[in-house]
């Protein structure tokens, strides 16, 4: 008989494969189109099982899957600073291209989230304002080391920077031949006195973690 810990990794595992299905349910459908139904169907379950787990329903849900795409930029991204700092945000293009299900599904959920009556438009709001005022910050800290190029304005950059992804990831969806991370550090360099260092298959392999 399965005991305590069983029972909890069982429903760990079953609280996974639904936010699996519904990754896939949103990126298909949208939030607004899809249902918990359609989600529990997914994984051969009822409606009530998915509840069981995801108590808010379609709103809980959305609320797991749009933290489930955070945590990893956000794990790349903590403690660095400055020029670090902006090669994580090239770091976070490049794993991108390996995730289209998700760059596909939180492009849908942007578009339907301008709608002030989303459940998604705050987190939003929020999230691009913050993500705004880390890049602002990043371009600040390279400035008062004399490192960001004449005229260059630490908060326009930010803005430039961050439009430029947001596109870059839309136009790689829709099947033109860019390439996200080369062209992000590329314009990112435009606004240094020196370039970010290109980022080589040779620097993926010594990055990589060991297994």
């Amino acid at each position: 008989m399965a005991g305590p810990r069983g029972e909890y990794r069982k429903s760990a595992e079953r609280r996974a494969q639904i936010l699996e299905a519904a990754h896939v349910v949103f990126a298909r459908s949208g939030y607004t189109g899809s249902s918990v139904n359609e989600i529990a169907r997914q994984v051969g379950m009822t409606q009530t099982g998915v509840l069981h787990h995801f108590a808010g329903g379609k709103i809980a849900l959305l609320r797991a899957v749009l933290e489930s795409r955070d945590s990893g930029a956000e794990d790349i991204l903590a403690g660095r600073t400055g020029r670090d700092f902006l090669a994580g945000l090239v770091e976070i293009s490049r794993r991108q291209a390996d995730q289209r299900g998700m760059v596909q599904l939180y492009k849908v959920l942007a578009a339907e989230g301008t709608d002030p009556d989303h459940p998604a438009h705050d987190y939003f709001v929020e999230r691009f304002s913050r993500i705004t005022q880390a890049v602002t910050a990043a371009y600040q800290a390279i400035a008062a080391d004399g490192g960001l190029a004449d005229g260059v304005d630490p908060g326009r950059a930010a803005i430039d920077t961050l439009a430029a992804t947001e596109g870059l990831e839309v136009l790689w969806l829709n099947g033109l031949d860019v390439d996200m991370a080369a062209d992000i550090e590329r314009l990112i360099s435009g606004f240094l006195t020196a370039p970010l260092a290109p980022y080589t298959p040779a620097r993926q392999q010594a990055d990589a973690p060991v297994s």
